[in-house]
């Protein structure tokens, strides 16, 4: 296994008082050492000596990537230091017991190399891979996968995916650097970690993390991490991947009903098993921009363990649940404890979540898929401290905003309602918002007056030129149905715009 001028540096140091200076390499490039005899020989290429300081001839030709091992004094140091890697030991270090030093170092990783690639081709488990860098670095390593489950790990006993606030922390002190392809060295609660992303081409399989908790962070750690990542990578390639099929066949059903996409006889015994008695809601999750890059996989396990009996996928670029709602609870228990339980969920991930109305049929999950979805984009006009948002909750915003189509609400005005909306654009008083808080309190002067503020006389004189202009009787519920509903429409719209 080849080394560089900073592994060598860093596990010599703990033994001998050796200085690194010059120019360095950062790749593994170092071949073997050899024992330098002077005579002017030339240093070859990426190519490790030890040499004493008086054997060393100012004019001898030197190669790129050279690292020299220098025991005792050297004039030519300075020299030396501009065209290669040096490392100086005092002169009270006898060299040949440095070059041992260095012989058993690249034994050393030439041992852990030969193990990592037997496991690599014969069980390719990440987890015996772990162990032997675990080992050499004298520090704990983690490998988590695309979707932040842990893969191997030497400290934890049990493998699962990562706790939501524990990754909420992480993603939001990192801000997300999945695409990051160099090794990251980070602090998160104060923890010193070293990461690097594993990528296979352009996929992303997860990331290996060294955790500092046992001693401080060198430089070789860098390098050092590139090299376990590739090893991790290749037997990652290796696995095969092993997945529940009934329960993936159940989410891919679920997913063509969310995409009007029909399904065969088989599919549909598939649901009627799975979904018994129970009643479910649909969920939508949408991550904010600060949280988009967060793989959705990992929000689809982590909610199906969240809420047993669940089902959940991605669907463009979202999560969807159906979620099945506890037995033994009235409705609104149940709402209140399923609100609860999603805000923990995604408050961590600054995530909000549409959900639709209970139901029983999995078959419906487009109806429902389309109240949740309804629910985010009528929320998105309110202000709520609660990242959830349930259709119920919306279902009048949506009903009406459904009657005027594609058109705004002033396409629908009457001729009298045209000119009340251009006396309000010109004038301080709004006649239309005055007619809509008359309906709204079921045509009570009193009420209307206090809401509005302005005494009786004023607000008679307002209606009075309101029914004038209109040409309507605003005690028939037909008129003021339609009333209410482009006054409504007017409110929503004017939210929406802005």
């Amino acid at each position: 296994m080849k080394l560089n001028a900073d592994i060598v540096y860093d596990y010599l140091k703990d033994s001998l008082n050796v200085e690194l200076k010059g120019r360095k390499c950062t790749g593994l490039h170092l071949e073997r050492p050899l024992f330098y005899l002077g005579n002017g020989a030339p240093f070859e290429e990426n190519q490790l000596y030890v040499v004493r300081g008086d054997k060393i001839n100012a004019s001898a030709h030197i190669k790129p990537g050279v690292v020299l091992v220098v025991v005792g004094p050297c004039l030519q140091l300075a020299f030396l230091a501009n065209r290669c890697t040096i490392l100086h030991a005092p002169s009270t270090t006898d060299v040949f017991t440095v070059f041992n030093q260095v012989q058993e170092l690249f034994n050393r990783f030439d041992r852990f190399d030969l193990r990592i690639h037997e496991i690599l081709h014969s069980t390719a488990k990440v987890s015996a891979i772990v162990a032997e860098a675990a080992e050499l670095l004298q520090t704990p390593v983690l490998v988590l996968g695309p979707s932040f489950s842990v893969i191997a790990s030497n400290q934890f006993d049990n493998h699962g995916d990562l706790d939501l606030p524990l990754l909420g922390t992480f993603l939001s002190n990192q801000k997300l650097a999945i695409q990051e392809r160099e090794p990251m060295a980070m602090t998160i609660l104060d923890k010193s970690l070293l990461c690097k992303n594993l990528y296979s081409n352009e996929e992303y399989l997860g990331s290996i993390t060294l955790d500092y908790s046992g001693r401080h962070r060198r430089e070789s750690d860098f390098p050092l991490i590139n090299y376990v990542a590739e090893v991790i990578v290749a037997a990652l390639r290796r696995l095969p991947v092993v997945q529940d099929s009934q329960t993936h066949q159940l989410r891919s059903v679920l997913a063509d009903l969310v995409d009007c996409i029909s399904i065969n006889s088989s599919a549909r015994s598939q649901l009627s098993r799975l979904q018994g008695s129970r009643r479910y809601v649909c969920v939508r999750v949408i991550l904010s921009s600060n949280m988009s890059s967060l793989p959705h996989a990992y929000l689809c396990n982590r909610m199906e363990s969240a809420f047993p009996g669940s089902m959940a996928f991605v669907h463009n670029d979202a999560v969807v649940g159906a979620i099945a709602l506890p037995d033994g609870k009235d409705s609104d228990t149940a709402a209140s404890d399923l609100q609860k339980q999603l805000a923990e969920f995604v408050k961590n991930v600054e995530a909000v979540v549409g959900i639709s109305d209970p139901f029983y049929n999995l078959e419906d999950i487009r109806f429902f898929y389309d109240q949740a979805s309804a629910a985010l984009s009528a929320g998105q006009f309110c202000v709520q401290e609660s990242p959830c948002y349930y259709f119920n909750d919306f279902a009048l915003v949506k009903l009406v905003t459904n009657a005027f189509g594609d058109l705004p609400p002033e396409m629908y005005y009457s001729e009298g309602m045209k000119r009340l909306a251009e006396h309000d654009r010109k004038g301080s008083v709004s006649y239309l918002e005055t007619l809509r808080v008359y309906l709204q309190n079921n045509l009570s002067i009193t009420r209307t007056s206090q809401a509005l503020f302005i005494h009786r006389s004023t607000l008679l004189d307002r209606i009075s030129r309101i029914e004038r202009e209109l040409g309507v009787d605003l005690h028939n519920p037909d008129d003021r149905l339609r009333l209410e509903i482009l006054l409504k429409g007017r409110q929503i719209f004017e939210q929406i715009n802005g």
